[in-house]
């Protein structure tokens, strides 16, 4: 990291960490967040400040580092573990771009939950799924997921595709495009042939797949376990 980039940083770590007046050191703190994250040594190792979090998204870095510490705080974690950069780094560039308060919870509840050593391993896989959802995604598969599952997120019941959209209670078109996604990137899946079919939303002549039952999938279950901390 060069001199320049260093003074760029904390001069809008700077701008953005004042609570009542009283700036806060935000890019010491949060160089020690990202110490917990990866492991001591390895911010400088890795070049996440300069390479993957730039200047113009310190505001958002720094609201990431306060939700996952709250979240830490409040389960009790005295002691967390290093997680590796093939995860913590796409959540680290989802996260810091992300504007939708919903889905940057979520990529907090991720992070939380790869940092907690008494919670499940987070897969690669999961960043990459929550970087293809939109928020109204997002939404429809929480209202699945609590119509669905039990309290201990690992027994779905499966229902016809018109039975969630009554669940869901969304516009026709939004519900069709968002099941549609939850369906291409395999969180809620079907045993029966139709389900390459709602991906698009229509059968071959041309109507919604109605009948199809589709479920909260075992990935789907794995996955909602960890973006909800």
């Amino acid at each position: 990291m060069s001199d320049n980039e260093i003074v760029e940083i904390a001069k809008a770590a700077s701008n953005v960490a004042k609570t009542g007046g009283k700036a806060i050191d935000a890019t010491s703190a949060f160089g020690r967040f990202c110490d917990r994250v990866f492991g001591e040594g390895m911010v400088q190792g890795f070049g996440i400040v300069s390479d993957r979090v730039k200047y113009v998204r310190i505001k958002q870095a720094i609201r990431l580092e306060e939700k996952v510490t709250k979240l830490l705080e409040e389960a009790g974690v005295q002691k967390t573990q290093p997680v590796s950069p093939v995860i913590a780094l796409p959540i680290f560039e989802s996260a810091t771009l992300e504007e939708d308060e919903n889905l940057h919870t979520a990529w907090a509840n991720l992070l939380a939950t790869a940092m907690d050593p008494s919670r499940p391993e987070v897969k690669r896989s999961f960043a990459g799924i929550l970087a293809e959802l939109e928020p109204s995604d997002v939404l429809l598969f929480v209202k699945i997921v609590r119509h669905s599952l039990d309290a201990r997120y690992d027994s779905a019941k499966e229902r016809r595709l018109d039975e969630w959209r009554t669940i869901a209670s969304s516009g026709t078109d939004d519900f069709d495009i968002s099941f549609g996604n939850l369906a291409r990137v395999g969180i809620v899946s079907s045993a029966t042939k139709q389900t390459a079919l709602i991906i698009s939303g229509r059968n071959d002549g041309g109507r919604p797949v109605y009948g199809d039952v589709f479920s909260v999938s075992p990935l789907g279950c794995a996955f909602y376990g960890a973006v909800a901390y």
